[in-house]
């Protein structure tokens, strides 16, 4: 495990990395160091009640895709400067609550995506935790703090 990857602490703190939960940093979930305040404790809160079960329930590390992570500012200004859209002011990713999540290399994309669904279904996450499936490119697994938006079952679940 290295730090990074939802791996562990290994390197993260002699790397500068602050520990937002056992395994995951905070250059992973906020590389620009923006979030303050109320979004920094999101973002601690989405690690240890969203982001630590699913890793434990995997068996090993996950990894949060380059973009989905915190968005504060900077990430604003590189969106404006590229010509993409701006995240909308109540995104979750803008308040701390949410994160993008690839899928792991022993899984497909289906099977990772079904495994995050019926742990919710089993109550493994917690009860206002929201998921996104994003079929597009290699996909990922969106999850956040912001409200259940749907059942758990694949089915159920909006897809983007």
């Amino acid at each position: 495990d290295k730090a990074g990857d939802g791996g562990g602490p290994a390197g993260s703190e002699k790397a500068g990395g602050e520990m937002l939960s056992p395994n995951f940093s905070r250059n992973e979930l906020d590389p620009y160091r923006e979030a303050g305040g109320a979004h920094l404790a999101n973002l601690k809160t989405l690690c240890k009640a969203v982001l630590e079960p699913l890793r434990a329930a995997h068996g090993g590390p996950i990894q949060i895709t380059p973009q989905g992570n915190y968005n504060g500012p900077s990430v604003d200004q590189w969106r404006k400067d590229h010509g993409k859209m701006l995240r909308e002011t109540t995104s979750q990713h803008r308040l701390g609550k949410a994160a993008d999540v690839k899928k792991p290399a022993s899984l497909t994309y289906s099977q990772w995506a079904d495994f995050v669904c019926e742990l919710a279904a089993k109550g493994k996450l917690p009860p206002n935790c929201g998921i996104g499936i994003y079929t597009a490119g290699d996909g990922f697994v969106h999850v956040d703090l912001g409200g259940r938006r749907g059942k758990y079952t694949r089915k159920g679940v909006k897809h983007f």
